[in-house]
């Protein structure tokens, strides 16, 4: 009960600065406001499983709790309220969004050290965090329905195409077909550690130890 009367305290508080944001996005395009709810649809359905809520209670409370949504509402939209909201609601910020070319349904999870920068990027993109899309000579373009999984690194000015799944970890620096799953070398055992045990003389007294030898 507690727990819950302080999230009403804390949602009434951000009522008093909601304003900034939903002005920017009333005043922005029909086109614009249509991609940033395909973004809200696919953030929503993530962050809050299972509910059901209007257009405005859906864009309140991913602004309210979820910061990495913030990123993206503010990527799309500009004017002056749109700078105030990056103060009074600021973004995740070490999170960074390099793509002017974004389809709807973008959300990235925990998006903790998280760097995108494509050429394109189609409709329905996730992924999680510690993700790297772009440099190394180049930024690739994405296509519909792609994932990809924490710790992946996508390089190079390849493509990347419909409907595919890159794994955790995995580094991709070559062009990736439609419908592909592309996963990271499995990790081996490449060496036996010994155990040796040794002696420490501390405050007078024989301390025994084991260390490890390669």
């Amino acid at each position: 009960m507690k727990r819950q009367i302080l999230m009403i305290l804390r949602y009434i508080l951000y009522m008093s600065v909601m304003v900034f944001p939903f002005l920017a996005y009333i005043l922005s395009s029909s086109r614009k406001r249509d991609l940033i709810y395909q973004d809200a649809t696919a953030a929503y359905a993530v962050c809050f499983p299972g509910s059901v809520h209007s257009k405005a209670i859906m864009l309140f409370r991913l602004l309210a709790d979820t910061k990495e949504f913030r990123n993206i509402f503010y990527k799309r939209l500009s004017g002056v309220f749109c700078f105030i909201s990056r103060y009074v609601l600021p973004p995740l910020n070490t999170f960074r969004i390099m793509c002017s070319d974004i389809g709807g349904g973008f959300f990235v999870e925990h998006a903790t050290s998280t760097y995108i920068n494509a050429t394109t990027i189609g409709y329905n993109f996730s992924a999680k965090q510690n993700v790297t899309v772009g440099w190394n000579n180049g930024k690739p373009n994405i296509g519909d329905n792609v994932f990809i999984g924490a710790g992946a690194v996508v390089l190079g000015p390849i493509t990347i195409g419909n409907n595919v799944r890159i794994r955790a970890n995995a580094t991709v620096v070559d062009d990736v077909p439609d419908n592909a799953v592309v996963v990271s070398p499995k990790a081996r055992v490449v060496k036996i550690l010994s155990l040796k045990n040794e002696e420490v003389q501390l405050g007078g007294n024989t301390l025994m130890y084991k260390r490890l030898i390669a």
